[in-house]
């Protein structure tokens, strides 16, 4: 919670230390070749379930990605990690 209180009492020395951090992250912006590399490596992953949504009209609508359940006693769950709905983008 020191994080909230430094916020509301210094917010300049806040949005310092916060810009530092997103600085000094790992990020990677996700260009077509991040996002491709990313996908090779799901698929090629035995242990991610991917379903892919598609429809004739409008193509890739959307993906669930996850993987088996980590908990013991829920072995025949599933964990979901992500579920992605893209927008109709071919509509005139």
């Amino acid at each position: 919670m020191w994080i909230v209180k430094v916020a509301l009492n210094r917010p300049y020395t806040f949005i310092v230390v916060a810009l530092l951090i997103l600085l000094a992250s790992p990020v990677r912006p996700l260009f077509f070749k991040n996002r491709y590399e990313i996908w090779k490596q799901m698929t090629a992953d035995d242990s991610q379930i991917i379903f892919v949504a598609e429809c004739p009209e409008n193509g890739v609508v959307g993906f669930v990605n996850g993987s088996s359940a980590r908990d013991q006693g829920y072995e025949d769950f599933a964990e979901v990690w992500a579920i992605w709905l893209f927008g109709n983008s071919r509509d005139s």
